[in-house]
């Protein structure tokens, strides 16, 4: 991306990160919610899978939108709103972080250890997956 030349497209700039990053936002409560509404909690057997399972479509995306959004496109404002903004709120390391950590204290080593694995591999192969899906290698 070619950095914003002015003070008024700076400030545009981080006005539309800031609208993606509510976007996304909204968009990870609403993955917990829906966990919560189809398993009657956000974590089964102690595993917070909604957490996981935002951070795996968020990486799948960011996969498909980083290779299929050129940096030099006419809409220069359009891939650092979606990747660092809806994204960005969309996917939460500190929740993980805080999960982790809690699953660790509460004596639930395994659990924890399932987690971070799943998390790094889930998120490792979705981000390549997405890359795929747009065709390209970028």
């Amino acid at each position: 991306m070619t950095e914003p030349a002015t003070t008024g497209e700076r400030a545009a700039l981080y006005a539309v990160i800031a609208v993606g990053g509510i976007a996304g936002s909204l968009a990870r409560y609403a993955v917990s919610l829906a966990y919560v509404e189809a398993f009657g909690s956000r974590s089964i057997d102690d595993v917070p899978w909604a957490t996981l399972a935002a951070n795996t479509i968020g990486c799948l995306a960011i996969g498909v939108l980083a290779t299929s959004l050129s940096a030099h496109s006419p809409n220069w404002w359009l891939r650092p709103m979606l990747i660092t903004g809806v994204l960005g709120g969309f996917t939460t390391f500190s929740a993980f972080a805080l999960e982790t950590g809690l699953l660790l204290s509460g004596g639930f080593t395994g659990q924890a250890a399932v987690y971070v694995g799943a998390t790094l591999a889930m998120g490792l192969i979705a981000v390549q997956v997405g890359r795929a899906l747009a065709g390209g290698s970028r």
